[in-house]
This record gives C-alpha cells, sequence and structure tokens, in this order.
C-alpha cells in the first residue's frame, strides 16, 4: 500500500505544479491561484446493508485528500459558479466484529468473531482491541461549486475510484488456532489483498460551508464487494472539508 499512496502523492503534486499558475500564465505555482484548490476531508462512514448478524462501530474514520482544477461558469471572474475536476486519494475503514471469508464458491461473506470459546471443558471470553477492513481510492472527483462573495460555499459532484489496496488488521486473542497448550495466544494479523472487493467505486458528493470550512457529504453507489461476490454493503460518508487553500 505504501508505493500505491506514494504514487499518488507524486501525481498530487505534479497535478499541483501544472495547473497552479498565476494569472499571467507565467510558469510560477501558487497555491492562491482561484485556478486551484487543495484540500482535506475527515469523515466517519456509516456503512449500509451490512448483514444482521454482525455489528458495525458507529465511528469509521476515513479521509480525502485532493486537488483541483476550477473553471469559472460564465465570464471568468463574473461568476460566483464554477466547474472543478481533480485527483485524490481515499481511505475508507469498516470497524466491526466480523473477519472477511471466502467459501468454497469463492463468495465472501462476514465471519462473525465468537463471543468465547471452549478450551478443555472451559469457556474462555475472546478479547480484541482492533478489528478492521481497510481500503484505499484513488480517486476523480468532479463538481459543480457555488461561492458567494460573502465566502459562502456549496458544491454538488460525483466521484469515481479505482482501488489501490485494501487489507484486514486483527489484534486480539488467537481464537482460530491455539498453541500446544491449548491456550490463548494475543497476536496481531494482516490479510492483504482482500478477495472480491470491487476495483471501481462510484457514488455522489456534496459539500456546504463558510470560508474554509464545509459539512461534506458521500453516497457511494457501488457496494464494497463485486456483484454477486459477497454482501452488498456501501459506505455513506458524512463529514468536515477543509479547504484552506
Amino acid at each position: 500500500m505504501k508505493k500505491e499512496i506514494f504514487l499518488v502523492i507524486i501525481l498530487m503534486v505534479s497535478f499541483s505544479y501544472v495547473f497552479a499558475q498565476n494569472e499571467n500564465n507565467e510558469n510560477v505555482p501558487t497555491v492562491k491561484s482561484e485556478k486551484f484548490s487543495t484540500g482535506m476531508d475527515v469523515f466517519t462512514d456509516i456503512w449500509m446493508n451490512v448483514p444482521d448478524n454482525i455489528t458495525a462501530k458507529t465511528i469509521n474514520i476515513g479521509t480525502n485528500y485532493y486537488f483541483t482544477y476550477n473553471s469559472p461558469i460564465g465570464k471568468s471572474g463574473k461568476t460566483p459558479f464554477s466547474f472543478a475536476i481533480g485527483i485524490g486519494l481515499g481511505t475508507h475503514n469498516f470497524h466491526s466484529n466480523a473477519l472477511p471469508k471466502v467459501d468454497t464458491n469463492n463468495i465472501s461473506y462476514f465471519d462473525k468473531i465468537p463471543d468465547s470459546v471452549t478450551i478443555n471443558g472451559d469457556i474462555h471470553k475472546v478479547n480484541y482491541k482492533k478489528n478492521k477492513i481497510s481500503i484505499a481510492y484513488f480517486d476523480i472527483p468532479m463538481e459543480f461549486r457555488y461561492k458567494s462573495k460573502s465566502e459562502f460555499r456549496a458544491a454538488l459532484g460525483f466521484k469515481i475510484g479505482f482501488l489501490l489496496s485494501s487489507h484486514t488488521k486483527y489484534k486480539g486473542d488467537e481464537y482460530m488456532d491455539f498453541n500446544n497448550d491449548n491456550q490463548f495466544d494475543s497476536y496481531s494479523v494482516k490479510m492483504n489483498k482482500i478477495p472480491n472487493i470491487e476495483s471501481m467505486r462510484y457514488g455522489i458528493k456534496a459539500e456546504v460551508g463558510y470560508k474554509w470550512i464545509n459539512v461534506m457529504g458521500y453516497y457511494s453507489l457501488s457496494s464494497l464487494f463485486k456483484d454477486g461476490k459477497g454482501p452488498d454493503t456501501y459506505p455513506i460518508s458524512v463529514g468536515l472539508a477543509l479547504r484552506p487553500f
């Protein structure tokens, strides 16, 4: 995942260098150009259509980082409306009491972590500190924007993302395999490349706010897993969009 994220960062820097020009078209980058903007979203994901036997955490923190090129709609410099398109990096997390597994038909499902297991006739509670699915996407956001003279902002658009990486991370009791003494061991395990994750995601995004602080929302029109290859689970993201430039 680190290599993919590093590549995205390089692309973002290249993108900003190309488009962050001053008004005289001189080859001098400037982050204050009205034609170029950068920002960050911090949000929580509300995961929809989670199987009934699985409990998802209420807070699932994710982030977006993006650079966009903005084109005024109408007479340049005299309109509050613009169209923006850019590139970004989006990360989502799904914390729950289950791990993704694959059955004999190569269909993904959520395998619930047991509350307890029996060892030598004794019942032992299963404890864990962390259990999550993490997904990263290379995004192409596009949106129509409104910015008033008083710097009230609103935006409505669409976002397409391409899967960069996916993994699970579990930290807790080793409930699936016991050691030679049939005792619990605390361990941390990470599984890369979760099977059947959809390679492309897309959805509707919106923002509203004042100056550089905005409230954002994203509604995914695609599910986490490929059609027919897993639960029809998808995120609705709600949080803050920070646009200092």
